[in-house]
Formats: C-alpha cells, structure tokens, sequence
C-alpha cells in the first residue's frame, strides 16, 4: 500500500480515521466571523499520491474562495492522516463524513480528485443530508482496468517507479528526482510525486468496487465532472454511468489538461468550477 514519508499513528480499528486536515484563511479576520456561512464549505480530497497541501494554491482563487470555509484534508494513510490498514472507498468515505461532522460544516461541497473524487462520490451516496454539492475531477464511478485506460497503466507505472526507491541510500528530494527523472519523465507528475515520498512495502492493489450497488444519489444534488482533455479517465462514453449514479450531473473539460488537472490548468479550472457554484448557489 502507498504511504507517504512521516510519521503517523497505526490505526487497527475500523473506526472511521481522525484526518489530518488544514483550513485555509480565505477572508480577513474581521470578515470571517460575519461572512463564514454564506456559502457552502468547500471540503477538497486529494488523489493517490497527493495530500492537502496540493490544493493550497488553486483554492485560494476568488472563484472558489471568496465568502467560504475551506477545509483540505489529507485522506488516511497519506500525509498527516493516521494509517490504518484498510483502504476500501467505503471506510475513506466513511473517515470524511465523520471529519465534516467533527468540524460541523452543515452541508458542505464536496470536491475531490482521482481518488479522492471516488471517495466524494461514495461519500455523498452514503451519506446525503450532509452534501450539498459534488465536484469530481477527473474520475468516473466506474473500476478503471489497464485495458480501458491508459491513464491507469500510467498509474501503475509510477507506482512501480515510487516503489523501486531506495529511499535509505538517498539524502536529498533532488536525489530522488534524479533517479525518478527516467522512469517518470512528464516533469508536472514527476514535482506532483515528489511532494509525497512513498511507500510501503506491500504495495496492494484495491479490491474492484462494487459501482452498481452504489446507490444514486437525489435528483437534488447538484454535481460537477470536471475532466482533462488529454486525459481518458473521464470521457464523453463515462456519462451514462454517471448520470445513473449523479442524475444532475454537469460536464466541463479543460482542453489542454491531463489528468491532474487542478494543477496543470488552475486557472480554467478554477473558472469552471467557480460558474458551477455559482450557478447552484453554493
């Protein structure tokens, strides 16, 4: 399983994870008290890999910030977050309903990426009445295999790279990016890993979730599937399935990203996703 370099407590119960998370200050203080429940809290996941500090930057855009908590967290096993043997999309889900209760946020958006946009999706399934709206990037509920994504095989390859590290011989981040310079040689991927040093060393691929016992969420629920346009990890043949699960979903494709979109075009990004809140009143 991939884990990222610190120290963190060893959970074994099933109990939902205490996550590690960080709010970001987005008003004046004297703004804040007055104007913090304006709009719904943005609670944003990060992707495999990641943890929170990868959307420190682009959430602080005045389309996603202004008049908003913003809360970043750091799924279990990654970052700050304890780690805890199991890693299924319900007991992830699970650790971020109680983190939005622990916080009593009310009805929050929930915003994630790559699998952290899997773990918002099963989160606002599961639990509704504390969702008030859904944004996906990247990602389609369904269970990505090497055959139907190249996106995938290109996960799986920097896995292979993370894992290979020798991490006891190396000194400095810039030795790792020297050995990770030729097995992951988009330079945007290789910065994005090198936030997070990996790993553990059993390395486990997840179990095939169950998507069509997914219940689908109310027809109430505004949801947003923001994709890359050169990524194959949300196209156009995702929709039905989408919309089977997400009945109000909406589209937006930004043309020249791949599949770590928030980072490579934050701008557009942020536009699309700001008109989508917007539009909803979120």
């Amino acid at each position: 399983m991939l884990r990222t370099v610190g120290r963190r407590r060893w959970l074994s119960s099933s109990a939902p994870v205490p996550l590690a998370y960080h709010e970001l200050a987005t008003m004046k203080d004297d703004e804040f008290a007055t104007q913090r429940g304006r709009r719904a809290p943005l609670v944003v996941l990060h992707g495999l890999l990641g943890s929170k500090s990868n959307f420190r930057s682009v959430m602080q855009r005045p389309e996603l910030a202004r008049n908003r908590r913003i809360v970043l967290a750091d799924l279990r096993n990654h970052g700050d977050s304890p780690h805890a043997g199991c890693m299924s999309l319900h007991s992830l889900a699970s650790d971020v309903s109680h983190l939005i209760e622990r916080l009593e946020l009310n009805r929050v958006v929930l915003m994630g990426h790559s699998l952290g946009g899997r773990v918002a999706m099963v989160a606002a399934a599961q639990t509704p009445d504390l969702v008030a709206g859904l944004v996906v990037i990247d990602m389609a509920p369904v269970n990505y295999t090497q055959s139907t994504s190249s996106g995938w095989r290109g996960a799986r390859s920097v896995i292979s790279a993370i894992a290979s590290l020798e991490l006891e011989s190396m000194k400095s981040r810039r030795d790792v990016e020297s050995v990770l310079r030729e097995r992951i040689p988009h330079a945007p991927t290789r910065q994005f890993v090198l936030q997070n040093l990996v790993v553990d060393e059993s390395n486990r691929a997840a179990e095939p979730f169950g998507w069509d016992a997914l219940p689908s969420t109310p027809d109430s629920l505004p949801s947003l599937f923001v994709g890359g346009g050169q990524s194959d990890y949300l196209t156009e043949a995702h929709h039905p399935v989408i919309r089977s699960k997400f009945p109000t979903a909406q589209f937006a494709v930004v043309p020249d990203a791949g599949h770590w979109v928030h980072s490579e075009r934050p701008e557009q990004f942020a536009r699309a996703v700001g008109q989508f809140l917007d539009q909803h009143d979120l």
